[in-house]
């Protein structure tokens, strides 16, 4: 979803930020390494910021519209 919200919008720096760190506690909390968290965010923010720039006008629109409903949401 990062990935994905720096192309789309929705979502400030600082709320993004904060949504990182709550993701990181639940994890850590269930037993994950801080740094494993790490390395999985990267992978996960790559792959979704590619996935979107890959994906064609009307599907990455679709993407971003369903993103920006649920940073509406927060």
């Amino acid at each position: 979803m990062h990935g994905e919200a720096t192309i789309c919008g929705g979502y400030t720096p600082s709320e993004l930020a904060e949504l990182k760190r709550q993701q990181k506690a639940q994890f850590v909390g269930l037993g994950m390494k801080a740094s494993q968290f790490e390395s999985e965010f990267q992978q996960g923010y790559k792959e979704g910021r590619e996935s979107l720039e890959k994906a064609s006008p009307a599907e990455r629109s679709k993407r971003c519209e369903q993103l920006q409903k649920m940073a509406k949401m927060k």
